[in-house]
C-alpha cells in the first residue's frame, strides 16, 4: 500500500480528487511495467528454446561461436562416402614357386676285363654266367648252370654236365677227360686220358 501524502494547497485531513487521481495513475503504471517486464523475463527461455532448432539447423559461422540472441551455432559437415576397396588378401593371391632343375649324377662308363663282356651295364663271364650263359640276356633253366657258354645239367658227385648229358669224364671214351672228346677205336679212357687196354682188344673190321 502506499501511504497516504498530505495533500497540497487543502486543509489537513482532505484530500483533493485531482490529487487522487494521479496518484493512482502513476501506481497503476509501475505495476503495469514491473508485470510486462516479469512477463518478458518468463517467457524468454521459452521463445530461445523455440527458435533453437532452426539456429542449429543453420550452416553459419565458426564452430563454438556465440551468436547475438546467446545461442550456440552448430556446423554441419558432410563426410566423404568411403570408397569400397577391391584388395584382395594375400592369402588368396597365386603363388609361383621356383624350382631348379636337379642335373642327374653323371655315370662313369664301365671298362670290362678282357674276359668279361658287358651286359645290362655289368661285366660278366660269358662262359659261367648262368643269367647271361653264351650271349647277354641267355638265362638257363631251372637245375642248369653254364658251362662253357652253354647251359648244362646239373649232375651228381663225380660226373660232370655235357651237352648231351652228365658223364665221368675219367671214364667215358666218348668225354673222355672233357666233354665230347671221343677216343680213336681200340682206346679206352683211363683216368681221363684216351690208352691203349691192357688186353689187346679185337678190331672190327
Amino acid at each position: 500500500m502506499v501511504p497516504d501524502l498530505p495533500a497540497t494547497g487543502t486543509e489537513a485531513g482532505r484530500f483533493s480528487p485531482a490529487g487522487l487521481s494521479s496518484r493512482a495513475i502513476l501506481i497503476a503504471g509501475i505495476v503495469f511495467a514491473i508485470v510486462i517486464l516479469a512477463g518478458t523475463f518468463a517467457a524468454y527461455p521459452l521463445l530461445a528454446g523455440s527458435s533453437a532448432p532452426a539456429t542449429h539447423a543453420a550452416n553459419t559461422g565458426p564452430a563454438g561461436e556465440n551468436t547475438p540472441g546467446g545461442s550456440w551455432v552448430k556446423i554441419i559437415t558432410n563426410e566423404p562416402t568411403p570408397v569400397p576397396t577391391t584388395d584382395v588378401p594375400a592369402s588368396t593371391l597365386p603363388t609361383t614357386v621356383l624350382t631348379t632343375a636337379t642335373p642327374a649324377p653323371a655315370t662313369k662308363p664301365v671298362v670290362c676285363a678282357a674276359d668279361r663282356v658287358k651286359c645290362n651295364n655289368t661285366c660278366v663271364d660269358l662262359r659261367s654266367d648262368s643269367m647271361h650263359c653264351g650271349l647277354c640276356g641267355v638265362e638257363c633253366e631251372k637245375g642248369q648252370f653254364c658251362l662253357n657258354g652253354m647251359c648244362q645239367k646239373s649232375c651228381s658227385a663225380g660226373k660232370t654236365s655235357c651237352p648231351d648229358g652228365c658223364f665221368d669224364l675219367m671214364s667215358d671214351k666218348d668225354h673222355c677227360g672233357s666233354c665230347l672228346n671221343d677216343c680213336p677205336r681200340g682206346l679206352i679212357c683211363y683216368r681221363g686220358q684216351c690208352s691203349a687196354p691192357a688186353t689187346p682188344m679185337p678190331v672190327p673190321l
